[in-house]
């Protein structure tokens, strides 16, 4: 019966292939990406990080087309699409089935500009990095997976414990190899496999191994203990990245930079300044660059700051950073591009048109002259998926209307 069950699963991954396969492949794919820099290639810049991101071409004018993507949280999908979600981390099988629906379910029922590839990125979640320093990553039953709360850093001694992360054989690097080897297996050859990157910047990793009371807490008693961690953490990361390159057999790609945990309502830009912005520029100098720096957090206090990150591309306005005004001031002739994100329940499962159309007016207003791309993210189950997915639509038939 196993035999019999693993057959009609690789059946149906076919078929789902050949389905995304003939959208990438079309015309309309191809106008797509010309709403994005640069063109004539996959533009993604988050590859092996996490969901496609693309640099928006152009800089916006009163009626310049503005590049915008909808991507709901993996929950709403296992609604949506009915699977589990511990088996989606657990299982390649499940995990490369379920990528594939959630590629043409964005695609047939969102209609934005999200480029369709011949690429599975494995994202494997949040845990990954936590977890090849001791982290225990929790599988909860219907929800992502997440990192314990038992700290494995208390003290200096902890530190000078702390090993270089072994590429194959720490954490859920395993796993990693896992997904990466058998879903090579079964795509076709014009189909490609992002293997997971260490994304999440060094001052987040160190949150995960300290714990976030005990870290701000040594920040004020114990720096120079911090700024050790810090730097181990960093310096094990541009190993771990240069491995990484290795095992693909190929030059050292340009990085992201994920920092949820940075935020200005924790972090002042002074402490910004002293114990995050230097890691994160050994990080990008070794990498050559960042295509992509996030925070879900309010960052545009440390902005001035951020855009000096050597070879910075994008930078992630999220939904919490309300101070479009610095944004602007602080990025204008640099450059740099903005990804504008949206609330996901103010903005758009719990909002109406007349909100959504002010805000996507205010951010044509206020972003004048910036490379911008307009993102909505974040959505998780509120209500039931056919209420929830039509909310979705809403904004995105707006969005479409008025950035297109």
């Amino acid at each position: 019966m196993l035999g019999k069950e693993h057959s009609e699963r690789i059946k149906k991954i076919n078929d789902l292939i050949a389905e995304v396969s003939e959208l990438a492949d079309s015309a309309e794919n191809e106008q797509i990406l010309k709403r994005w820099q640069p063109e004539g290639k996959d533009v993604s810049v988050t590859d092996g990080a996490s969901v496609w991101h693309g640099i928006p071409t152009g800089t916006l004018s009163r009626t310049s087309v503005v590049p915008f993507t909808v991507d709901p949280e993996t929950v709403f999908y296992a609604h949506a699409l009915d699977f589990d979600l511990r088996e989606y981390y657990l299982d390649p099988y499940c995990y490369l089935e379920n990528t594939l629906k959630m590629k043409l379910y964005r695609y047939r029922m969102f209609d934005d500009d999200s480029y369709i590839t011949k690429n599975i990125s494995l994202f494997l979640g949040v845990i990954l990095e936590p977890s090849m320093f001791g982290i225990i990553p929790v599988y909860p039953e219907g929800k992502d997976p997440w990192n314990s709360l038992e700290p494995v850093v208390h003290s200096s001694e902890d530190i000078n414990k702390l090993k270089q992360p072994d590429f194959y054989k720490s954490g859920i690097m395993p796993r990693c190899h896992q997904f990466y080897t058998e879903i090579r297996q079964i795509l076709p050859d014009d189909f490609s496999v992002s293997f997971p990157l260490w994304g999440r910047g060094p001052w987040g990793v160190a949150q995960h191994l300290m714990g976030f009371e005990n870290l701000m807490i040594a920040t004020m008693d114990e720096p120079e203990m911090i700024h050790a961690l810090l730097d181990k953490i960093t310096d094990m990361q541009c190993v771990w990245l240069s491995q990484r390159a290795d095992f693909l057999e190929i030059p050292l790609p340009i990085g992201v930079m994920y920092n949820d945990e940075v935020n200005c309502q924790v972090l002042s830009p002074a402490m910004y300044r002293e114990f995050v912005f230097p890691y994160e520029q050994k990080v990008s100098m070794y990498q050559n660059g960042i295509t992509y720096w996030h925070s879900c957090g309010d960052t545009a206090k440390i902005l001035q700051d951020v855009k000096k990150l050597h070879g910075l591309q994008m930078y992630d306005v999220s939904a919490f950073t309300s101070d479009w005004d610095t944004v602007v001031s602080e990025l204008t002739g640099t450059g740099i591009a903005v990804e504008i994100r949206m609330h996901p329940v103010q903005d758009v499962l719990f909002s109406n048109p007349d909100h959504i159309r002010a805000k996507i007016k205010r951010v044509r207003d206020t972003f004048s002259g910036l490379r911008v791309t307009l993102r909505a993210d974040g959505m998780q189950p509120m209500t039931t998926v056919e209420q929830d997915t039509a909310k979705i639509q809403e904004f995105a038939n707006i969005a479409k209307e008025m950035l297109r």
